[in-house]
């Protein structure tokens, strides 16, 4: 189970997904983390696509940033 706390201006606490996780990363204005079956779960602020394209597949490990570099 997940529990998180601090400001919601972006709505970071909203839709916090439930379940059993192994790995959390938080960014400023979103959340993603890793579910015990790999697959990826993201939260809070989607303004800048941050949401948008979630890759599918298993992972172990995850890191949430304020954007995401290409290339």
């Amino acid at each position: 189970m997940l529990v998180c706390w601090g400001n919601n201006s972006a709505g970071q606490l909203n839709d916090i997904p439930w379940g059993a996780f192994t790995n959390v990363s938080a960014a400023r204005r979103h959340s993603c983390a890793v579910r015990t079956n790999g697959a990826l779960a993201c939260w809070g602020d989607n303004s800048a696509g941050q949401l948008n394209g979630i890759p599918g597949g298993t992972f172990t490990q995850v890191s949430a940033r304020a954007r995401c570099r290409r290339g």
